[in-house]
């Protein structure tokens, strides 16, 4: 057993004295319409160099969820963030519209804030 400060690591799986996590796979630019589950990957990396297209949030989030979404492609192309019947900072959607543009959302218990991003 590692001591508390150190890591050990096996093929696809981080122990430590406390915890063991499974790696999984990032996953892939989303590049079409799609809807996310409270079970998604936290990253959303999308590539709408294709042509715009709409993600939609979990219907029913609970709190403190969030995602981070990263445009990738350097593309200027607008994919809307969809709240799924729950308010992004008071609006419906979100639109993303500019290259490799960054937003985290958050879910407080009411509607999904956007917690942090770079234009």
């Amino acid at each position: 057993m590692p001591a508390r400060d150190q890591i050990e690591t096996t093929s696809r799986t981080i122990k430590s004295r406390r915890k063991s996590l499974e790696l999984t796979t990032p996953p892939s630019n989303y590049t079409s319409t799609a809807t996310l589950t409270v079970s998604s990957a936290e990253c959303v990396p999308f590539d709408a160099s294709g042509g715009a297209f709409a993600i939609y949030l979990p219907a029913t989030p609970y709190k403190n969820l969030q995602f981070h979404f990263s445009e990738n492609a350097g593309s200027a192309t607008a994919l809307t963030v969809d709240g799924n019947g729950k308010n992004i900072n008071g609006a419906a959607t979100l639109t993303m519209n500019g290259a490799y543009r960054q937003r985290v959302l958050w879910y407080n218990g009411t509607q999904w804030s956007i917690f942090n991003g770079i234009n």
